[in-house]
């Protein structure tokens, strides 16, 4: 599994910040429990996982590079690179707007569950104010009237959450997923996973 990016362990190429992830084989880079075709296949849980987290170590930097680096030659690749890096991006374009789509989700379901709890707190705070005659002379009937205040006002905290602040989430991981599919990408083959010291890159296991 990659190890988890921090700001001092990316290497620099003159003024571009390398992002880079060693794996033992270009097969290793795909989900090998997919069972679409090879270059159709997700990408591994683990390598997306590590290009997410370095995204946003380095969301700061203007100038990246995403490089591959594969132990194993090139001569022993499924995919020729041009392929390899077309299944990559084209990856990353998915959950991309995978990701715009729930953010599209979220308002639709909150604005109609927002419409519903306004019509509830209605109802709340209209059967709370035909209580009011008996409240003043019965302490339940000031209770009943107290919880259905609270209970109108509750309903609506769910659905202006999701409205206020159920976006930003998918919002920054379309984000992240969108730098990565448009920054430069490098291959690298033959690399021995010794060469490369543990805060140089994220290594798959």
């Amino acid at each position: 599994m990659p190890r988890e990016p921090s700001p001092e362990r990316y290497r620099q190429d003159g003024d571009t910040t390398l992002v880079e992830l060693h794996l033992r084989s270009v097969e290793q880079l795909f989900d090998l429990k997919d069972p679409a075709p090879f270059h159709e296949r997700d990408l591994d849980d683990d390598a997306v996982a590590y290009l997410l987290a370095a995204m946003e170590d380095v969301r700061r930097v203007k100038k990246i590079e995403v490089v591959f680096l594969f132990a194993s030659d090139r001569e022993q690749s499924t995919l020729p690179p041009d392929e390899l890096e077309a299944s990559i991006r084209a990856h990353f374009r998915y959950e991309r707007e995978r990701e715009r789509r729930k953010i599209a989700t979220t308002r639709r379901q909150g604005q109609l569950t927002l419409l519903v709890a306004l019509v509830l707190l209605a109802i709340s705070l209209t059967i709370a104010a035909q209580l009011e005659s008996y409240a003043n002379v019965h302490t339940g009937w000031k209770v009943v009237r107290e919880g259905l205040t609270i209970f109108g006002w509750v309903v609506l905290w769910n659905p202006v959450d999701a409205l206020i602040f159920g976006w930003i989430a998918p919002w920054q991981r379309a984000k992240l997923f969108g730098r990565i599919e448009s920054a430069p990408y490098r291959f690298e083959w033959g690399v021995p996973l010794r060469a490369l010291s543990p805060r140089d890159s994220g290594t798959v296991r």
